[in-house]
């Protein structure tokens, strides 16, 4: 994010937290909301609640994987 700027950020709640408090604290900010939004799925739809945070953290898994090494294996 420092070389090539918030934009280049995917997740719509970082990148806004990013452009908002900088490159720094953005993604901080940001992952406390991504946080705050799971804890309110768990209380909220608690039927359906292990599927969603699941799959959700299947596909941050997945990105933090590209983000890390996948990128070099898929240019």
């Amino acid at each position: 994010m420092l070389n090539l700027g918030a934009s280049a950020e995917m997740h719509p709640v970082v990148r806004a937290a990013s452009v908002a408090f900088g490159p720094f604290a953005g993604p901080l900010i940001g992952a406390a909301c991504k946080a705050l939004v799971c804890l309110a799925v768990a209380v909220y739809l608690r039927p359906a609640a292990v599927r969603i945070l699941l799959a959700t953290a299947g596909l941050y898994l997945f990105a933090a994987w590209y983000n890390v090494w996948g990128i070099y294996w898929c240019v």
